[in-house]
């Protein structure tokens, strides 16, 4: 179905730069992408802020809607790798062809992550001062916890299941929504290209995951960045795609 191209080391810096170069050719509307995108992460922070109950269900709905905002940035990578119009039609015409299968990756993703918030809530309830959980919940609660009010051990493996889930997600989801609306495959089809892709290239994946998470976290300090950094990364995500995948 499709062949994997084994990559040099450090080819997601070249991806990040092919992201950047997207984002100046099409600033306006990756800019409003990023920013619905921070806006969904903040209302998220607000509804669960106190209440571990409606974390896991706030989550879940940014997890659905993630997805489209990413699809946006592969529609205008996609259109200027070919030479063809940008905007918002091309946004709507990409969505009427794939919005189905990302709707079902997209739920996919939601059900995995709703699972883990659920079980860190359990976690995190058990492991954390009750005394600091009687006065917070939710993200306060998780902010307790990873302050060291808790038990070292149940916070580093908590630490080390959420690092080793994080590692399966990102493999199965690596260059999976870029293949959908490029290719008429299916959820299954994409996921499973995207594990060999990341097996086949595992330092050059690992670096990938690091730029990625590096970036995020140095964008957290200021909204502002993280308005330019996320649609600058769905950018380059069409890129790693590219680059791993032989589109013939």
């Amino acid at each position: 179905m499709a062949t994997i191209r084994e990559v040099a080391p450090g080819a997601g810096l070249g991806w990040l730069k092919a992201g950047w170069q997207d984002f100046l050719r099409v600033p306006a509307l990756s800019l409003a992408h990023g920013l619905a995108m921070v806006v969904a992460m903040g209302l998220i922070i607000a509804i669960g802020y106190s209440h571990a109950a409606l974390l896991a269900g706030a989550f879940s709905g940014f997890v659905l809607v993630a997805p489209g905002l990413l699809v946006g940035m592969y529609a205008q990578s996609r259109a200027l790798e070919r030479g063809e119009a940008t905007g918002l039609p091309t946004v709507r015409a990409t969505w009427r062809r794939a919005g189905p299968v990302t709707l079902r990756f997209g739920l996919l993703l939601a059900l995995v992550g709703s699972a883990w918030v659920a079980c860190s809530s359990l976690i995190v309830s058990v492991g954390a001062d009750p005394a600091l959980l009687a006065e917070s919940g939710g993200v306060r609660a998780y902010l307790a916890f990873f302050a060291g009010h808790s038990s070292p051990m149940l916070f580093w493996l908590w630490l080390l299941a959420g690092g080793m889930l994080a590692s399966l997600v990102f493999a199965a989801s690596a260059i999976s929504l870029p293949m959908l609306i490029d290719r008429s495959v299916s959820v299954r089809q994409a996921t499973s290209v995207s594990i060999s892709a990341v097996g086949s290239n595992p330092v050059a994946a690992a670096l990938w995951a690091l730029i990625i998470m590096a970036l995020t976290l140095l964008a957290v300090a200021s909204v502002v960045g993280l308005v330019v950094v996320m649609p600058v990364l769905g950018h380059a995500s069409w890129h790693a795609y590219r680059g791993l995948v032989d589109a013939a």
